[in-house]
């Protein structure tokens, strides 16, 4: 160990963060993927990197995020225009801020498109009946993420990426893989399925008897292109109803 700080692998590639600051909670900031930065936590040091990777991998000139939530991927794209000169064009939308993906189509096409849906009801968000972690039943919910990835899709430019980032559910012994409906999502061809630690969890918080599985720890980031040329079935399947 030559005391330089040692980057883990996403996927097949490595990302070094130090090759590009990013700001956070108006801080500039400096991060590695498995360190604990002051004003951070480890998910958003994981989120920071492989939001970078996208980004940078698929060289895209604009950038959408329809439930921007907290704002990493507008952090991102803001640190990768001010400290690389990316030119990146973006625009980022929330139901907290009046932009409703379940009846909403995204304002123009992109090159990339980042979506990190509620995982179903595991963490109520409170902002109304089309928030998708306020759905009574897993059907529906299912129902209504499809709507929201088919309106993501229908946004990229052709050639452009839509990478999901979801995790499983287990509820009273029931575990529901979400990730299952979104590889089976009909648009695209999948490009990437990027497995991600899980931190700052929900359960964490509380304490359990003997379980018998093991707890969730992670989640997948599953990146679809949308080709050059798509199939009838394709495109009937990304039309919004």
């Amino acid at each position: 160990m030559d005391g330089k700080p040692q980057y883990g692998p996403i996927c097949s590639t490595q990302v070094d963060p130090r090759q590009i600051r990013v700001v956070a909670n108006r801080h500039e900031l400096q991060v590695a993927p498995h360190q604990r930065v002051k004003g951070m936590s480890n998910l958003d040091c994981l989120l920071f990197a492989v939001h970078i990777r996208c980004i940078q991998s698929y060289t895209a000139k604009s950038v959408a995020d329809p439930m921007e939530g907290s704002g990493t991927s507008r952090d991102v794209v803001t640190g990768l225009n001010r400290y690389k000169g990316s030119g990146i064009r973006y625009w980022g939308g929330d139901l907290r801020s009046g932009f409703d993906l379940t009846r909403q189509d995204l304002p123009g096409r992109f090159d990339f498109v980042w979506i990190h849906p509620p995982y179903w009801n595991i963490v109520p968000c409170g902002s109304g009946p089309n928030d998708l972690s306020n759905c009574e039943s897993y059907e529906r919910f299912r129902e209504m993420l499809t709507v929201c990835l088919r309106r993501c899709y229908a946004a990229l430019e052709v050639g452009g990426r839509l990478a999901v980032l979801v995790g499983d559910v287990r509820r009273a012994g029931r575990y529901t893989p979400i990730v299952r409906d979104v590889l089976n999502f009909p648009c695209g061809e999948i490009r990437s399925i990027i497995i991600k630690v899980q931190h700052n969890c929900t359960s964490d918080r509380k304490r359990y008897g003997r379980m018998e599985d093991v707890p969730i720890r992670h989640e997948y980031c599953i990146v679809f292109k949308k080709p050059v040329v798509e199939s009838r079935t394709e495109m009937e399947s990304s039309r919004v109803f």
